[in-house]
This record gives structure tokens, sequence and C-alpha cells, in this order.
């Protein structure tokens, strides 16, 4: 389930009508269509991944091809049947580590970024009992940088189990066109402090990755 949250327009007073949805490929993992917010592309992928390994390899090969492609803001929500790490599963055996390595070497490729969602954090369960029991991850949605900073706001929910054994996900995006004009203020007591500069210099020069207030 997706939801665009209304596009405001300081100019027009309103809502800006400039959303359209261009379909590009599809296989039976995956399809993949564009949508064009204000004359920019945004990608979104919509995942059902194999349960075979051997399957997933090919998704796992076709999602950087049409990145190479389509270069620009990337978002890939659903099911990809594997975890990218440990503690995204809970109860049964350890997960095999073929069965991911090639998902988390995706991932780090292109420097993609699980949106956090909001509880239950497990999003398939097998439905049994006590230690029989087991609760994965499987569902989720990852971007990377430049979908995530465009949107003002943008959330990933986890909705409540109906008949599927999985979680169904809200994606939620928000951005408007508004920009308010925001007051520098900056506490000149901190110069006076000899250390003041070296801090400063050393926090601007430490590398950091993630969503833009997360660096700041």
């Amino acid at each position: 389930v997706l939801t665009i949250g209304p596009l405001t327009s300081p100019t027009f007073g309103g809502l800006v009508k400039a959303i359209d949805i261009n379909f590009i490929a599809s296989s039976n993992q995956f399809f993949v269509c564009s949508v064009m917010v204000n004359q920019q592309a945004k990608y979104l992928a919509g995942i059902y991944a194999s349960t075979s390994h051997v399957v997933c390899k090919q998704l796992c090969s076709d999602l950087p091809s049409l990145q190479d492609q389509h270069l620009g803001a990337w978002c890939f929500i659903g099911n990809f049947n594997t975890i990218l790490s440990y503690h995204e599963k809970r109860g049964g055996n350890v997960s095999s580590q073929n069965s991911c390595k090639d998902f988390h070497a995706w991932v780090e490729a292109y420097s993609l970024t699980h949106l956090h969602s909001l509880v239950p954090f497990f999003t398939w369960s097998n439905g049994r009992r006590g230690q029989q029991d087991i609760d994965i991850r499987l569902d989720g949605s990852i971007c990377n940088e430049a979908f995530i900073s465009y949107w003002d706001q943008i959330s990933c929910n986890v909705l409540p189990r109906s008949s599927s054994d999985h979680h169904l996900l809200l994606l939620t995006l928000n951005h408007t066109t508004m920009r308010l004009t925001s007051s520098f203020k900056f506490m000149s007591m901190w110069l006076e402090q000899p250390q003041c500069s070296k801090v400063i210099s050393d926090a601007w020069r430490t590398p950091a990755v993630g969503y833009p207030m997360y660096i700041l």
C-alpha cells in the first residue's frame, strides 16, 4: 500500500497534480514503475522474491541492472524472502549465509537503507507457539539516499495481518514545495573555549552515512 501526501505549492495555493506513473519492467519476482513528481522521476519497485536461493540470485542481478539503466531515486518495497542480519530472525535454525549474502552485497554496493518500521518488527510468522514459533523480518522498504532525501516525511508502517502469514506494509511519502525560512542561531560563548575549533573540525571530518539529519 502506497500513499503520497499532498504536494503543496505556494504559487497556486493548493495541490500540485503532477504525478505520472509509468510501467518500466517486470518479472516473476518484481515490477518497476517510474513516478514523475513535479517532473522528477522516482523509481518504485514492488518485490516478491522467490524462496529458492537459485531463483533469487537472478533478482539480485536484475535489480542492479535496472538501477544502472535508470539513475536516480529508488525505493524497493515488498517481500525479500531473506534477512540482512541475524537479529531479523527469531526462533528456528540459523539462516544460511548463502541465502542472504547476495542480498546483503546488493544493499552494500548501492548504499541502500532499510527504512525503520514501527512495531511489529517481524513481518512473517509460521503461526506456531512455544519453541516451534519462528518470526522473521522478510518484508520491508529499502531506499537509496536520493529517494529518502527528496521527501519531507517518509515512513514505512507494518499493518496488522489478515488472511496472510505476512504483514502488509504502508509506505507513506510527503513532499511540499513550500520552504519556510529558518533562523540561524549561534552561541558565541563557544568561541571562548580553546578546543572549540578542533571539536568542530574533527566532527565535520568524520565520515557519516545515512539520513541527512542523522549525518548532521
